[in-house]
């Protein structure tokens, strides 16, 4: 990973533990100085004590097997993803239950959602496996066999993922 490589560089003594987590309690984690950093996507509340900076922005796509009708189109509008089984995170709370909460499919998605997975590569394993689509980031290397759609282009605005810091 391109950005580890650059932390190691730029910093003396560099010493790195990852943990996974939605940002909210990453933040909390980083308050109460269990942890020195994170990298999330951009929240819709920061706490105060935490400074940021950009590292890149990213988009998101819809996941779809490659025979899926979703896999022949150009972009994927919110009505027509509200028609399908959305596989979601199993952790309520993600960057991405937070993008499908304001896209117009919210109420019909929760509808059709039956199966959820623990990290990415779980949901993409359901997704092969023709059990549903699921939305992931563009920069995430997706499996062979996975067909990738982008959303409509007023959903595709980039997400961006900052480096936070808690402040001393």
């Amino acid at each position: 990973m391109p950005v580890l490589r650059e932390l190691g560089d730029r910093i003396n003594a560099f010493e790195l533990t990852l943990v996974e987590g939605i940002s909210d309690a990453l933040f909390v984690k980083m308050l109460d100085g269990d942890l020195d950093a994170a990298v999330v996507a951009e929240p819709d509340k920061l706490p105060e004590r935490i400074n940021r900076w950009l590292l890149f922005e990213d988009r998101y796509v819809v996941l779809c097997e490659p025979g899926h009708r979703f896999a022949q189109l150009g972009e994927v509008s919110a009505s027509t993803l509200a028609e399908e089984r959305l596989l979601l995170r199993s952790q309520d709370g993600s960057d991405f239950d937070r993008l499908l909460a304001r896209l117009p499919l919210a109420a019909d998605s929760q509808r059709s959602t039956r199966h959820r997975g623990g990290n990415e590569d779980h949901v993409e394993q359901m997704v092969a496996a023709g059990l549903g689509v699921a939305v992931s980031a563009a920069s995430q290397p997706v499996a062979p066999g996975i067909a990738v759609s982008l959303p409509e282009e007023n959903q595709r605005a980039p997400q961006a993922l900052r480096v936070d810091r808690r402040s001393r």
